[in-house]
C-alpha cells in the first residue's frame, strides 16, 4: 500500500520535473526568438528611417508591452483580493451561522434535560 503511494509520488514528481524542464526550454527558445525578432525589426527600421527614429519605435513597442503586462497583473492581483474578500466573508457568515446554530442547539438541549429532570 505504502509502496503504491510512493511510486504515485515519485511519478508524479518526475512527470512535474519534466514539465518544468520542457517549460524552462521552452521559454530559453522563446526569448531567442524574441531577440531576433528584435533584430530583423530594427534592421528593416534602420533601412527604412534614421537609427534614432528606429530605437524610439523599439523603446516604444517594449515600453508599451510591459506597461501591458503590468496593467494585466494589477487586475488579476485585484480580482483575486476581491475574490479573497468574498470567500472570507461567506466564511465568517458561515461561523457566525454555526455559533448560532450550536447556541440555539445547546439551549434546546438544556431546556430539554431540564424538563426531563422534573
Amino acid at each position: 500500500m505504502l509502496d503504491r503511494l510512493l511510486a504515485h509520488a515519485s511519478h508524479r514528481a518526475s512527470h512535474a520535473a519534466g514539465s518544468a524542464a520542457i517549460g524552462l526550454g521552452a521559454g530559453i527558445l522563446l526569448f531567442v526568438g524574441l531577440g531576433f525578432w528584435t533584430a530583423a525589426g530594427w534592421i528593416f527600421l534602420i533601412s527604412v528611417t534614421t537609427a534614432l527614429n528606429a530605437a524610439l519605435i523599439m523603446g516604444s513597442v517594449f515600453f508599451g508591452a510591459a506597461l501591458i503586462g503590468f496593467a494585466i497583473v494589477a487586475i488579476r492581483r485585484r480580482n483575486e483580493r476581491i475574490r479573497n474578500s468574498h470567500s472570507s466573508a461567506r466564511q465568517k457568515a458561515m461561523s457566525i451561522e454555526q455559533i448560532i446554530l450550536a447556541f440555539v442547539t445547546g439551549m434546546t438541549a438544556g431546556s430539554r434535560t431540564r424538563s426531563s429532570k422534573r
